[in-house]
């Protein structure tokens, strides 16, 4: 598994739905906190040791693209290999790449 190493962006409450103003933590500490396990750098990650890329959801859909997750994608989409996301929320206003998106297609599961 693995997770951009970068500051997350906001630290939630979730017992009162309220961000904590004076709290920071990392994605790649949360990820491991959450998955209890080894998380990798996402910067890690080689195209070719892999079948397929799974993305799952985050906080909010309109967001801007990891510069490391788009690496990733364009490297899976290079290699003609599965992308997937897990979301709650469709994203319609995900700024894929647009080379990623033309003349593909999708099945969209509800």
């Amino acid at each position: 598994m693995f997770a951009p190493d970068v500051s997350q962006m906001h630290v939630i409450d979730h017992g009162k739905s309220q961000p904590l103003e004076k709290e920071s933590r990392d994605v790649l500490s949360e990820s491991a906190r959450i998955a209890r396990g080894n998380i990798t750098d996402l910067a890690k990650p080689n195209v070719s040791n892999h079948d397929a890329v799974i993305f799952p959801g985050g906080f909010g859909a309109d967001c801007k693209v990891n510069k490391e997750v788009e690496r990733v994608l364009k490297g899976f989409h290079k290699a003609r290999k599965p992308i997937g996301f897990v979301i709650i929320y469709y994203c319609t206003k995900f700024p894929m790449p647009l080379e990623l998106i033309e003349n593909q297609s999708y099945i969209h599961l509800t």
